[in-house]
């Protein structure tokens, strides 16, 4: 009886520390989100918001929703790329092609949480904005922006565009992972 009675006092006793190392971690998890949420508003490209994308991207469905209430701010941010070559969706360029073309206006937070949600889930909502490339000469190449959000377009379309992902979210919050939406957009013929 001794030994019924301990097994069933250790067991209680390892639940229940479990059970609150559960909820430590949970709020570990949530005030580091958060800290990652104000990183993301960040000036630079390369050292705030694709570093803390990356980070986000990490707690898979556990942030969406903080991404999602994002999507509706209407808070205009100024961004320095932080690197002269790579190019966000906020002018024409002409250069040479040595790094990136960002094609979101991360001036406006709606957008990088749109940017962050269509990395995580695999899914084009709509964000990012249209760029045609003329090849030129000795590997130079000139852009123009077809689409490009700006403070009218984004007053228009900011609520269309964060209730498709939250219509998308309420249909496939209990079954969503991103492993599956990797498979499907591997399986899909959207580029």
């Amino acid at each position: 009886m001794k030994c019924v009675l301990s097994f069933c006092l250790a067991i209680s006793f390892s639940t229940t520390l479990l059970f609150s190392q559960n909820q430590v971690t949970t709020s570990q998890d949530e005030k580091r989100i958060d800290s990652l949420i104000v990183k993301l508003q960040g000036l630079r490209y390369n050292n705030d918001i694709k570093d803390a994308g990356k980070a986000l991207e990490n707690y898979q469905a556990q942030v969406i929703p903080k991404i999602i209430k994002l999507l509706y701010s209407k808070k205009r941010l100024d961004s320095d790329p932080g690197d002269p070559y790579t190019y966000l969706a906020t002018a024409n360029f002409e250069g040479q092609s040595k790094g990136g073309i960002i094609p979101y206006n991360f001036d406006w937070l709606s957008i990088r949480a749109g940017w962050l949600i269509e990395k995580l889930t695999f899914i084009d909502f709509g964000y990012s904005s249209k760029l045609n490339i003329k090849d030129k000469d000795y590997g130079f190449y000139e852009g123009t922006w077809e689409k490009i959000a700006t403070a009218k377009s984004l007053m228009e379309d900011r609520k269309i565009l964060a209730d498709k992902v939250a219509d998308w979210w309420q249909k496939n919050k209990a079954t969503w992972t991103r492993l599956g939406a990797l498979k499907t957009a591997l399986q899909s013929n959207d580029k």
